[in-house]
C-alpha cells in the first residue's frame, strides 16, 4: 500500500504552552495556512535568521528566502481580498427596473 507524502516526514511532538495552540491556529487561518504549515514556516524563518549571524552570504539569502515568502504571503492575501470584493459585489449588486405601464393622474387627464 502507498504511503501518503506526510507519512514519510519526521514527525516530532512539541509541549506547548496554553494558549499557544490556539494563537497558532488563529494565525494560521489569517495566512491561510493550516497549523503544521504555520509551524513549520516559523521554524524555517527563525533558522533562517539564526543564519544571519553566519556572515554576508548567509545573510542575503536568509533574507532573499524572508523576501519571498513575505511577497507569496501578500500575493495570497490580494488573492482572498479581491475574491472577498467579488463575492461581496455579486451578493450586493442590484439591478433597477423602473416600474413599466404605471398610471398618473396625470395620464388619466
Amino acid at each position: 500500500m502507498a504511503k501518503y507524502p506526510s507519512e514519510e516526514k519526521d514527525r516530532f511532538i512539541v509541549r506547548m504552552p496554553d494558549g499557544m495552540r490556539e494563537e497558532l491556529k488563529t494565525i494560521a487561518a489569517k495566512n491561510g495556512r493550516s497549523l503544521n504549515t504555520e509551524i513549520v514556516t516559523r521554524l524555517a524563518m527563525s533558522l533562517e535568521i539564526d543564519a544571519v549571524s553566519d556572515g554576508p552570504e548567509a545573510s542575503l539569502q536568509a533574507m532573499k528566502a524572508l523576501r519571498d515568502d513575505l511577497a507569496d504571503r501578500f500575493e495570497q492575501r490580494f488573492a482572498r481580498i479581491e475574491k472577498l470584493m467579488e463575492e461581496v459585489n455579486r451578493r450586493h449588486a442590484v439591478t433597477y427596473y423602473p416600474p413599466q405601464n404605471i398610471k398618473t393622474d396625470e395620464d388619466e387627464q
